[in-house]
Parts: structure tokens; sequence; C-alpha cells
């Protein structure tokens, strides 16, 4: 019983990540992704998608800015919450290949129960 749950465990291991290949980094893609993107809002984010060739997988951009959060500690929190929400519920967009961008529109500091849910809409409202 217990190799199972170790198997199990070695399986499941790549499943909730957040490698640094599954972020948009390139100035090139993130250029394309403000020109061509499909935008739309649900609070505390605006989202900006844009789809990409077969095989190219789901990328990611998060955005705080510096405008409505003065403090780094603010933005960082931001970025760090919306990270983990996404991180626990990506396997949504299994099978769909694009550029997303969140970007945080709220100005008070983040709290969990909120922010979770609202990333299932996000998720729910791309998907579809």
């Amino acid at each position: 019983m217990r190799f199972e749950v170790l198997l199990f465990f070695i399986y499941m291991k790549g499943i909730n990540t957040f490698n640094k290949s599954e972020k948009l980094c390139h100035e090139v893609d993130i250029e394309a992704l403000w020109k061509e993107g499909r935008r739309f809002t649900v609070y505390p984010f605006r989202i900006v998608c844009r789809p990409r060739e077969e095989g190219y997988g789901v990328k990611v951009l998060i955005i705080a800015r510096k405008k409505q959060f003065r403090h780094a500690v603010d933005r960082n929190r931001w970025k760090r919450i919306v990270r983990e929400a996404y991180r626990l519920q990506k396997h949504a967009l299994d099978g769909k290949d694009m550029d997303l961008c969140f970007m945080v529109l709220g100005t008070d500091l983040p709290v969990w129960d909120k922010v979770f849910p609202k990333m299932t809409e996000v998720l729910d409202k791309i998907k579809n």
C-alpha cells in the first residue's frame, strides 16, 4: 500500500507547478499580447488573452502596477496570491494554447477567500 501511495505522489508531483516555461517573459510576445489580445474584466482582474499555435501551451504574465500599489511589499503580495490561485487551478486550461495576462485592478490588499473564486470565474470564462 505504501509503495502505491509513493508512486501516486511521484506521478502527481508535476501537476501543480509554475515553472519558468509557463511564464510569459519575452518582450516580443508581451508586445504582441498587448496589440492582438482580447481584453475583459472580472474584478479585481483585467485579463488579456491571445491564442497561440498548437503545442505552445499556456504562458502567464501577472502585473500589479506601481501606480496602484506604492509599496513593493503590496505588489509582491498581490502577485504571490494571484500566482498561487492560478497554479492550483491551471488544470482548467489543459489543452489550450495561449498567452495570458492578469492585471490587478483592486486597490485594497488581497484576501485569499476573494481572489481564489475570482480566479475560478476567470478561468471558466477563458475556457468557454
